[in-house]
């Protein structure tokens, strides 16, 4: 809660048990229209961000050209409008800024994990038997009682040689840091694909 203290609330699908849970500090669209987790116009496509993308409005014009329509001002609607338009590997591509996201295709019942390439935005994931989760905080995974977290011995050994963690770890096993400019992929059943 203390990373966007202006609105807070999930979405839940119990068929496919998805939750997607999203804390927001609205700057750039200050209205109720960029609150997330947001669906895209044609409502296949939800995603939670954490970001800013410095030239949302040229692709948003682009798209706006094609005749795709608005009701925001958010960079998050121009993203995930985007997808649905070029595909979701071909607007990472187009993206210019700081930014992670989780994407899920409703339609093919996929999830996308997204950073950008330069890494300034925190994503950790990990997956224990069928349960996946990922935050933009370990603390908040630590809260999520239904995974069992442990300390990597192995990764302090390597913390007190090296004095930092380098990706892909964590602190815990199963858990890990998103690298720079990857884009995860996960089916139905939370294999990586």
């Amino acid at each position: 809660a203390h990373r966007g203290p202006d609105f807070q609330n999930y979405w839940y699908d119990n068929n496919i048990k998805t939750a997607l849970y999203h804390t927001r500090l609205s700057i750039i669209d200050e209205s109720t229209n960029g609150n997330q987790p947001m669906f895209s116009s044609n409502e296949s496509m939800i995603i939670v961000y954490n970001g800013e993308i410095y030239n949302f409005p040229e692709i948003k014009k682009d798209l706006q050209n094609k005749g795709i329509q608005f009701k925001s001002n958010s960079d998050t609607e121009v993203i995930l409008e985007s997808i649905s338009y070029y595909g979701i590997f071909n607007t990472v591509k187009k993206l210019d800024g700081m930014f992670s996201f989780c994407l899920f295709d409703i339609k093919k019942n996929k999830l996308f994990l997204v950073r950008d390439s330069v890494g300034i935005k925190p994503l950790y994931w990990g997956k224990q038997n069928n349960l996946l989760i990922f935050a933009s905080e370990l603390k908040t995974i630590q809260k999520f009682k239904q995974f069992n977290l442990n300390i990597d011995n192995q990764i302090i050994k390597s913390y007190l040689k090296y004095g930092y963690i380098p990706s892909p770890y964590s602190i815990f096993k199963d858990i890990y840091k998103l690298k720079p400019g990857t884009i995860l992929e996960f089916d139905s059943n939370n294999n990586i694909k």
